[in-house]
């Protein structure tokens, strides 16, 4: 635990301590007027002003403040049921505080990422000027992982109804807020930092592929990229087997959709590799060379070569992800990479696409069966088409 938290918590012991006692309390809260207001909602604020001040600093439910702050029977008889309809459930057995976390109680849209959104739907501002101010909040640190959950699970909602590029952008800003968080000054524990680390960042690399999907702008795909790597060295760091199964799926299929889903496997492979490049190009604008220059587009060969080895590394890994999800994945990007003349085992491809088939059957996911399915037909028919190199594309050049 590093000094700056052990300060804080030992702080926190004094507010507790403190609280009969008015000088020794006055001097305290004095010095850090939050918590003098957060003592003052609980004796005497009402319902609404305990909901107003949760929505605007959202740090007091991350699971180290809260912990500590409802020790005091005071407090956690106050701000237990407002905490509750935030989605921290706070029950006390015997002398053990047990908290639970629902992010789907927490109601987006009144917190401080929202205005930066709602800002920019009114024009007021732009998304770099979003992402600037979203910076200073990251100073400030009012993240918790509660809030950071509520708004990415939002933003998964709006990717979901295929509005990919609305979810990136914003899911952009809750990243920008989160990456400038200063570890030393902020008001959470490590634990605390990094379930807001990685919950945000797994959503945004899903966000991300279908942003970059439906259109190549490789600033998107390089910033999927930095997060991925940041999410994988920690989690092998922290031994998080279940998170780095997850994260290691999840940047496989990064690697996979945007080169293969919805395109043809055959004839036409091509112009639709040049259409997608041609509308990264165009949202690009004038950063497109020094994006090129900084993260160069992989060649679909490569992406495929990339998309398999994490398949692999998270199969070794041997949990947190959905197994049909990642055989039917994986049988997918071992079948295109063999159609663009990438050496691939045939006997591993009938393999992973049997399991994903026989999974996918147990299950029940129909659209999985059909994709297996096929891929099973067409191994023994398996031709190739010409090499898609991006060199060749005059909008590339």
């Amino acid at each position: 635990m590093g000094t700056a938290t052990a300060t804080f918590e030992t702080l926190l012991h004094s507010l507790y301590q403190s609280m009969g006692n008015q000088n020794e309390t006055q001097a305290l809260l004095d010095a850090h007027p939050l918590f003098a207001q957060f003592v003052k909602l609980a004796q005497h604020g009402t319902l609404n002003q305990k909901r107003e001040f949760l929505y605007e600093y959202p740090v007091f439910l991350s699971m180290s403040i809260a912990s500590c702050l409802c020790q005091d029977d005071a407090l956690l008889e106050s701000f237990g049921e407002v905490f509750c309809e935030f989605g921290v459930e706070i029950g006390v057995s015997g002398n053990q505080i047990q908290i639970t976390t629902h992010d789907e109680w927490y109601a987006v849209g009144k917190g401080p990422i929202e205005r930066l959104w709602a800002a920019v739907d009114a024009d007021k501002i732009t998304i770099a000027q979003a992402l600037a101010s979203a910076h200073d909040l990251g100073l400030a640190c009012p993240m918790s992982s509660i809030y950071v959950s509520a708004l990415s699970r939002a933003n998964l909602a709006i990717m979901r109804t295929k509005q990919f590029q609305r979810a990136a952008w914003q899911q952009r800003v809750v990243m920008a807020t989160i990456e400038s968080i200063d570890p030393t000054r902020a008001l959470i524990n490590a634990d605390d930092l990094w379930a807001i680390r990685k919950w945000s960042g797994a959503a945004w690399i899903e966000i991300a592929t279908y942003s970059f999907l439906e259109v190549a702008d490789l600033r998107v795909f390089a910033q999927a990229n930095e997060v991925a790597d940041r999410l994988i060295a920690e989690a092998e760091h922290r031994n998080d087997t279940q998170f780095l199964g997850r994260i290691l799926l999840r940047t496989a299929i990064l690697y996979l959709d945007p080169f293969t889903a919805g395109r043809p496997a055959g004839d036409g492979y091509g112009q639709s590799i040049e259409r997608w490049c041609a509308l990264g190009l165009k949202a690009m604008g004038a950063d497109a060379a020094a994006a090129k220059k900084h993260f160069p587009m992989p060649e679909p060969s490569e992406a495929l070569r990339a998309a398999i080895a994490l398949f692999r590394k998270a199969i070794a890994v041997g949990k947190g992800f959905d197994q049909m999800v990642l055989y039917a994945a994986y049988a997918q990007a071992l079948y295109r990479a063999r159609l663009l003349r990438v050496p691939v085992d045939l006997d591993e491809l009938r393999q992973v696409a049997t399991k994903g088939l026989a999974l996918a059957k147990d299950s029940g996911d129909y659209a999985r069966i059909k994709q297996t399915s096929d891929i099973l037909q067409a191994v023994e028919q398996l031709g190739t088409v010409r090499r898609v190199r991006l060199s060749d594309l005059k909008f590339w050049k």
